[in-house]
């Protein structure tokens, strides 16, 4: 929005001497830095780092304000954001596990009209489960035949080679008897666990991180 003001500047002892002049008044919209949701990543090599182009963010942080009239940029501090300073190069790459990250969105037409947000972005290690070779277990009579192939098992022996070197503090490892049950936590495996398929089968192990289920890995092995 815009108008003119007409000024006028005259002598106090003779108001016929005078002068004109016009400015114009523009008025322009401020925008709303609509919040933008938390972003969680599973790391996908267990650097810590993956590439982001915040997407969703400049989505959610837009709203239902028009993209032609404002801009948006990311910046690593919110000093940086209210300064219009030091903008992050999409895509980014992060630094750090947990980093707070500071939005802008201005006025293009007046970079003046500005406000600011934030999100946290967070970026979880993704466990290996690593292998376990075929279990051979002898039948026994603890179930009143040792030659019906079936026996309790104690699946909790075999956490530490899921395991491996990580920490059981910041992983748990979980039992099923499906790939999508494993894939989808469901019906986990209670230990001891007394086969019902004889003489042979498969576990599927899923060890997922504490923090971020959705972080897990599977794998399987044959008793």
């Amino acid at each position: 929005f815009s108008y003119q003001i007409f000024a006028r500047i005259e002598n106090n002892l003779k108001t016929e001497c005078y002068d004109t002049t016009v400015f114009t008044v523009s008025i322009s919209a401020t925008p709303t830095a609509n919040d933008a949701e938390d972003i969680f990543e599973c790391d996908d090599n267990d650097d810590g780092v993956l590439f982001f182009d915040f997407a969703d963010a400049q989505t959610q942080v837009l709203n239902n304000q028009n993209a032609a009239d404002f801009s948006i940029t990311f910046h690593s501090s919110l000093a940086d954001a209210e300064n219009n300073a030091n903008a992050i190069n999409l895509p980014y790459q992060n630094t750090n596990s947990t980093e707070e990250i500071f939005v802008r969105i201005e006025n293009n037409n007046n970079t003046t009209c500005f406000d600011t947000t934030s999100f946290n972005l967070t970026v979880f290690d993704t466990p290996t489960a690593n292998a376990v070779q075929t279990v051979e277990e002898c039948d026994n009579l603890d179930d009143g035949n040792n030659a019906n192939g079936q026996r309790e098992i104690n699946l909790n022996n075999f956490d530490d080679a899921i395991l491996g070197a990580q920490d059981n503090t910041l992983f748990s490892v979980s039992y099923h008897l499906t790939q999508d049950d494993a894939n989808n936590n469901d019906n986990p495996i209670s230990s001891p666990y007394y086969n019902t398929t004889p003489f042979s089968y498969q576990i599927f192990a899923r060890i997922e991180n504490n923090l971020k289920t959705e972080c897990y890995d599977t794998t399987v092995f044959t008793v």
